[in-house]
């Protein structure tokens, strides 16, 4: 029990912190995980069910799986999606493919078994079922010119259904697996394309009371983040005031002025030793690190571009 009430405590502790704090919400460009070397085109071949287990449950998630990354892919718009059938009859014949990279992948350890259990009351026998279902899904990522593996992945799934008195009202395998199967497609999404995330930038309320920074923190609250800089950069330069300097090289970095927020953040630093200036420069650095493995994919993808306009 009490600890139960020390966990609530730090929790509204926490609420309170940052209802307090002035925050940016700032949209960020994340590059894909996987380097497809500039791949403008792609197809998803039909998944495979490979195994002793066989059965229509089988065969419907792995078509939900290809037809969902399928469906995303076209619907992002990021790469001219190819049909999956002329990549297979280009595989068949060994002729060149016509896409630049493609995905496969197949379901495995694939189990969907139906348990009764009986249960006991004042007048008769009962008996409820509950279905179980466990596979495994795995892919790869195929360079089409080169026929080399680029990446592979796997994932393990494992569903069990409330228990029912008939049979017929149990969910169906797919229904079971298909919230956990879109969150397997968003997340193989995010490996092969880049994708737009929202964080919050949150600034550090000033103890001092200071009016300047009172005032910085008005703008921020009206999301007019040039004045706010102006603001926390004259208190900073002229008090050396550490929520100064913190705040303006957040909203730098809110801005997407990367080198400049690292560079005043670590001044803060090696000045202050707050650990809360040494956090935020790890987040700046991943920023710095994030936007250019981008620019790097963006350029190769151009590229490509150009490099097929020539031919």
């Amino acid at each position: 029990m009490k600890k139960a009430k020390i966990i609530i405590l730090c929790c509204l502790w926490i609420f309170f912190l940052f209802s307090c704090a002035s925050s940016v919400k700032i949209k960020v460009q994340r590059p894909a995980e996987y380097d497809l070397q500039g791949a403008r085109s792609i197809s998803v071949l039909p998944f495979t069910t490979t195994g002793l287990f066989w059965g229509p449950e089988k065969e419907k998630i792995a078509k939900y799986i290809s037809s969902s990354i399928q469906s995303n892919l076209i619907q992002s718009g990021y790469f001219s999606v190819i049909d999956s059938s002329f990549v297979n009859s280009a595989l068949r014949e060994k002729s060149s493919l016509p896409c630049d990279v493609y995905i496969k992948g197949a379901i495995l350890d694939f189990s969907d078994i139906i348990n009764a259990s009986s249960l006991e009351d004042e007048e008769e026998e009962q008996i409820e079922y509950a279905r179980h279902v466990k596979f495994l899904v795995s892919y790869a990522i195929v360079n089409g010119k080169t026929h080399e593996i680029i990446a592979t992945n796997q994932e393990r799934f494992s569903f069990t259904s409330l228990r029912e008195k008939f049979i017929y009202n149990l969910p169906s395998a797919l229904y079971l697996a298909q919230w956990d199967l879109d969150l397997f497609v968003s997340d193989l999404l995010k490996k092969i394309e880049p994708y737009t995330e929202t964080r919050k930038v949150f600034m550090l309320k000033d103890k001092s009371k200071n009016e300047i920074m009172m005032q910085g923190s008005e703008f921020v609250k009206e999301g007019n983040l040039s004045a706010a800089l102006e603001k926390y950069l004259s208190v900073y330069n002229e008090l050396g005031l550490f929520e100064a300097g913190y705040n303006a090289a957040r909203i730098m970095e809110a801005q997407g002025k990367y080198t400049e927020a690292e560079k005043l953040m670590l001044e803060v630093y090696n000045k202050t030793g707050e650990k809360k200036a040494r956090n935020a420069i790890k987040e700046i650095q991943r920023e710095i690190k994030d936007d250019q493995i981008f620019k790097e994919q963006q350029e190769k993808r151009n590229s490509q571009e150009k490099n097929v306009y020539e031919k």
